[in-house]
């Protein structure tokens, strides 16, 4: 991600969070008797931004330098919370990232264990048959000498 995509998103951004202070501060003063487009635009706006550091976040997370990218993670943040905001979305995509990675790593944990049991049956199934089939030549050379 270059500084110009980075210096846009982070105005857009920065647009979104001063029009959700506005909001916020309308709805504490209106209280109850608050317009019901103001809690909406105020949810709307919210998800907005959810969505800009998420994409924000995995463009990071899917560029090659990582020191880099968790370096310019702050870049462009005008306010403390806005650095928390990205670091709190930062810790979520990469726990949902973790949890992937983990299923995806007891996937294979439980098909290697699969195909290790069924080599063990396979295993014990022929041993069997080949004792069955040792004793059956020993009981049919037993009979030969008995009856000759």
């Amino acid at each position: 991600m270059d500084s110009d995509e980075l210096q846009a998103i982070s105005e857009i951004r920065a647009n979104h969070r001063r029009r959700l202070l506005e909001l916020e501060k309308k709805h504490a003063l209106q209280g109850i008797s608050a317009a019901p487009e103001i809690l909406i635009e105020i949810e709307d706006i919210r998800l907005k931004i959810e969505e800009i550091d998420s994409r924000t976040v995995k463009q990071y997370l899917n560029q090659a330098n990582w020191t880099e990218a968790f370096n310019d993670i702050g870049k462009g943040a005008t306010t403390i919370r806005e650095l928390s905001d990205r670091v709190t979305a930062l810790g979520q995509y990469i726990m949902f990232k973790e949890d992937s990675i983990r299923q995806e790593i007891a996937g294979l944990y439980k098909t290697i264990f699969d195909e290790r049991e069924k080599d063990e049956r396979d295993r014990y199934n022929r041993q069997r048959r080949n004792d069955i089939l040792f004793y059956s030549i020993i009981i049919l050379l037993i009979l030969i000498v008995i009856f000759k």
